[in-house]
């Protein structure tokens, strides 16, 4: 068999003191027949002449230096610029494990078939490695095995997997994903800025539709660096409108697909369970009174996409701390909301 071609593709903007490590873990793969896209997305720091350095001496490396346009725009540069028969992401401030790629190439010579090889990762944080399963065991599905156990978790979790909402978005990262090409040019690009979050869920609901081979490994492969300075502590005012985008997306594909029937209960429980990241963000806003945020909360509490949803789901699938966060939801009671928020962020402040 011909060796196979992978393109990992490599947006950078502004993380001079780690994306050397990120490079070499790339550039030190065990499989070696691959090219290394630098996609410079308009850095004002050491990076574009870091990944100008790497490519003078590595000839797999390219390096695309371009105006800033955000992590989505990035990735889609790096796409067209890309030519292997598989492709896969890798964020400029994580790192691989070195035999990640060959891992990935030996599943797909043993599957020929298979359209994406999913594996998993370990979250790096200032307090030490957290291991994240994806699925319980490395499996290959075909099928309606993969929209049942794979495509399906992208509209929102049932069953089981209520008892650990908080592990809903693990499956969408597109950094933990070797994509076939052809179903890597079907994937969709969204900004943050525009849709709130999960621009990886909605690109891999376009790429991976149609997708019947799948591979999961149960390895930590992918090192996530989880940093302080995150987004998600910084306050955004217009969140709970770019999150209402983002759903108005995902029920105008299920519609569009004929899939509403088959997972209008999973999408419930995704719109039911948003009121974790917004009210997160509304704890952020210290510019206003304790008072005022709880009106917040209220006011998305009382929004019809949110009623309609929490109102269809059954509280009895959760966990006790969710059926609390859940069953005061329901009946709107947001100082109750508000409170079970702060507990839930001093736990999330402590891993």
């Amino acid at each position: 068999m011909n060796q196979i071609l992978v393109s990992i593709i490599v947006p950078i903007y502004n993380i001079e003191k780690y994306v050397g490590e990120c490079i070499d873990s790339i550039l030190n793969q065990t499989y070696s027949d691959i090219e290394v896209i630098l996609v410079d997305d308009g850095s004002t720091d050491s990076c574009p002449r870091i990944c100008d350095y790497y490519q003078s001496k590595d000839p797999r490396v390219k390096v695309i230096h371009k105006k800033n346009g955000g992590l989505s725009d990035a990735r889609e540069a790096g796409v067209t610029a890309s030519t292997g028969q598989y492709a896969m992401f890798v964020d400029g401030d994580d790192w691989l494990e070195a035999d990640t790629v060959e891992k990935c190439i030996n599943e797909i010579i043993k599957h020929p078939n298979v359209g994406c090889v999913i594996f998993s990762y370990s979250k790096e944080t200032p307090n030490g490695t957290i291991p994240v399963k994806i699925l319980e065991k490395s499996e290959h599905f075909t099928g309606e095995e993969v929209k049942d156990k794979i495509y399906r978790k992208f509209f929102g979790p049932r069953g089981k997997e209520l008892l650990h909402p908080e592990k809903m978005e693990n499956i969408s990262t597109c950094c933990i994903k070797l994509y076939k090409r052809k179903f890597l040019l079907q994937g969709k690009y969204f900004d943050t800025k525009e849709i709130g979050f999960c621009e990886d869920l909605l690109f891999n609901l376009y790429a991976l539709d149609g997708c019947t081979d799948v591979v999961y490994l149960d390895e930590q492969l992918y090192h996530y660096r989880k940093t302080p300075n995150s987004l998600s502590r910084k306050y955004r005012p217009s969140f709970a409108k770019q999150t209402a985008l983002f759903f108005s997306i995902l029920e105008s594909f299920l519609r569009e697909k004929n899939f509403y029937e088959a997972y209008k209960d999973c999408l419930y429980n995704r719109i039911a369970i948003s009121i974790l990241v917004i009210g997160l963000n509304e704890l952020q806003n210290t510019s206003v009174s304790m008072i005022k945020r709880i009106k917040n909360i209220k006011a998305y509490l009382k929004s019809e996409r949110y009623s309609k949803a929490i109102s269809n789901v059954k509280i009895k699938d959760f966990s006790l701390p969710w059926k609390l966060l859940m069953a005061s939801c329901k009946i709107k009671f947001a100082t109750a909301v508000y409170f079970a928020l702060l507990i839930i962020r001093k736990i999330k402040n402590r891993i």
